[in-house]
């Protein structure tokens, strides 16, 4: 009886538990989320982050035109534009003259005289020289090649005594110019550039006769004076003393000096920058040198160190203003002789001819 009894009890505990098991388990029993929730603390805030401004309405841009690349700037192909290969360096034609040129200044005779270094060559033909020199630096400068004939056209009537003469290119240099204006060298010329002071000798035949092609350059034309101490404050040469007349004592330290400046002159003067001077000489004469060589000499140059301010010539203190003597230099034909290289021949034809066209159209 005692062993059947036992597990009709724990069964009635079994049963007795059930109704509180299915109440716990029930859905209405458990509290809802959101109650529960509603219990709990609540949780910090965030701080708000402002919001990014909204970017402005692009508007709409109106569509620009091709650009042409670089090599063909803007204006290309118009008169007085900038075309394809219009740097100078670039261009054939432009290289092929350089060198034309460069072949008669190869051939350039060169001294050096107290300073003065001089060198001088001969370019056979005078006009295709000017115009080969004018056509480069107007290309190199850029400006197309038409506008570039249109401008050395523009010369041909200044140059008409430039056909059937040679040039003969000078340049001068300063090789001792101080940089401090308490003494300087410069080298100065009162006479004649084209007729006195640049002489042509053709061997035995004489002397021949030259003419100043243009104005020289970096040679300017200054009025100068010369100062010296000629006269003092009260107008004698020395203080007398009492003493028999061969013991007078010459004292200038007693006497008050004046400075007295000569009668203004013009000269052209070379300072720093190098000088180069065009002389026309007719060819005609040069030819009758058989060897082909010419005896130039630079005369007259006078030489100057000392205090400079483009006025005065000092010559206290001993200071001289000397003759330059034997500037000389022989200068020969290039090596293809007076023929002119096609190249030179072909740019004055276009040029010639351009005129020719301009005075038939003179529009």
């Amino acid at each position: 009886m005692r062993r059947t009894a036992a597990p009709a009890s724990a069964l009635a505990l079994i049963v007795s538990l059930v109704p509180a098991v299915a109440v716990f388990l029930a859905p209405s029993a458990r509290p809802a989320r959101a109650e529960i929730e509603k219990q709990a603390p609540p949780k910090p805030e965030k701080p708000e982050v402002p919001a990014k401004p909204e970017a402005p309405e692009q508007l709409e841009q109106p569509e620009q035109p091709e650009q042409p690349p670089a090599d063909d700037p803007p204006g290309a192909g118009e008169p007085g534009g900038l075309g394809p290969a219009d740097r100078g360096l670039d261009d054939p034609e432009v290289e092929r003259l350089t060198l034309r040129l460069a072949d008669w200044e190869k051939s350039a005779a060169k001294v050096e005289v107290e300073g003065l270094a001089a060198r001088a060559f001969l370019a056979p033909d005078a006009l295709a020289y000017r115009a080969a020199s004018a056509f480069i630096a107007l290309r190199r400068g850029g400006v197309a090649r038409d506008a570039a004939i249109a401008r050395v056209r523009e010369s041909l009537d200044r140059w008409k005594r430039y056909d059937g003469a040679s040039l003969l290119v000078v340049g001068l240099e300063n090789r001792r110019f101080a940089p401090s204006d308490d003494s300087r060298r410069v080298f100065t010329l009162t006479k004649n550039l084209a007729r006195e002071s640049v002489v042509v000798h053709i061997g035995s035949k004489g002397r021949a006769s030259t003419a100043l092609a243009g104005m020289p350059l970096n040679l300017p034309l200054s009025t100068l004076q010369i100062q010296r101490f000629w006269t003092t404050s009260d107008g004698a040469t020395r203080r007398v003393s009492p003493r028999p007349r061969d013991e007078l004592v010459r004292d200038p330290a007693s006497i008050g000096r004046v400075p007295k400046l000569s009668k203004p002159f013009r000269a052209l003067v070379l300072e720093r920058d190098p000088a180069e001077v065009e002389i026309l000489v007719r060819r005609a004469q040069l030819e009758r040198s058989r060897q082909g060589a010419f005896r130039v000499e630079l005369r007259e140059w006078k030489r100057y160190e000392g205090p400079w301010d483009r006025k005065v010539l000092d010559l206290n203190e001993n200071r001289e203003w000397k003759d330059i003597d034997g500037v000389a230099l022989d200068v020969r034909l290039p090596p293809a002789g007076w023929e002119v290289h096609p190249d030179l021949e072909a740019l004055v034809e276009s040029v010639r001819a351009s005129a020719d066209d301009a005075a038939a159209d003179p529009r």
